[in-house]
């Protein structure tokens, strides 16, 4: 609601406003795109028109589906997008809404992002494994796992170095869907058989990309850092919320 939102802004004069809300059920979105387009899009935009107004840096988190997955390599951040479906397609509005705004910004497009919450493919994967004798992952779907708390950690750094415009804010390296399951499942001793098959065996309502791996060779410079890749993110993680806690 844009007088909410407004009151909102007068109220508090935010400095710095992070937006990690999103609709992204990927698969209702091709179904519910006008709620879709709501969230993704018009919202977003009306929260950068309003940080224009009162003076407010937004920091906003887009995706790796903006991309169309035929690029052979790493996409970077002037590459062509071409989103498949209507999710992509809601978040990279939101994109251009907020560049066009004339707000202060940061985009930052991550993929495959996990964290203590309960909507995560680790999370999902973990009760399949108690709930189904099979499991069936895609072995022909490639992007990065990306860790929130590294996503986080490296949103502030970004704001304390000033930097501002479009970046690919993720892990490094990439892996299948399959290879990031089988590697969950080892890592935390759990025996179960993962079958590698084609993703078209799902009947998913939703086209996604191929390949969406990101480069993130651009913030990593902009912050001198080396960000680790994700199977040492996906370690420390699995350590600390999973294996603890057994």
């Amino acid at each position: 609601n844009y007088l909410q939102l407004k009151e909102v802004f007068a109220a508090y004069k935010p400095k710095i406003v992070i937006n990690a809300a999103a609709y992204n059920l990927v698969d209702e979105c091709e179904v519910d795109f006008v709620e879709g387009f709501k969230i993704n899009a018009l919202s977003v935009g009306q929260m950068a028109f309003l940080s224009k107004q009162f003076g407010s840096f937004l920091v906003h988190f887009s995706t790796d589906y903006v991309f169309d997955g035929t690029k052979i390599g790493l996409y970077n951040e002037n590459d062509n997008t071409n989103p498949l479906n209507e999710y992509g397609k809601s978040k990279l509005l939101g994109e251009r809404l907020v560049a066009e705004s004339g707000c202060n910004y940061l985009i930052f497009r991550t993929s495959w992002v996990y964290g203590n919450g309960k909507n995560n493919f680790i999370s999902k994967l973990i009760n399949w494994c108690k709930n189904s004798e099979i499991l069936k992952v895609a072995y022909n779907e490639f992007s990065i796992p990306s860790s929130a708390y590294d996503i986080a950690y490296l949103t502030s750094l970004s704001l304390d170095k000033g930097l501002n415009g479009l970046y690919h804010l993720v892990n490094s390296g990439f892996c299948s869907r399959f290879e990031w399951a089988t590697f969950v499942l080892s890592k935390l001793k759990i025996e179960k058989f993962v079958y590698p098959v084609d993703r078209q065996v799902f009947n998913l309502k939703a086209n996604r990309p191929f390949f969406s791996a990101m480069s993130n060779k651009s913030i990593c410079d902009s912050l001198n850092v080396e960000i680790r890749d994700w199977k040492s993110a996906l370690c420390d993680f699995l350590e600390n919320h999973y294996e603890k806690q057994n």
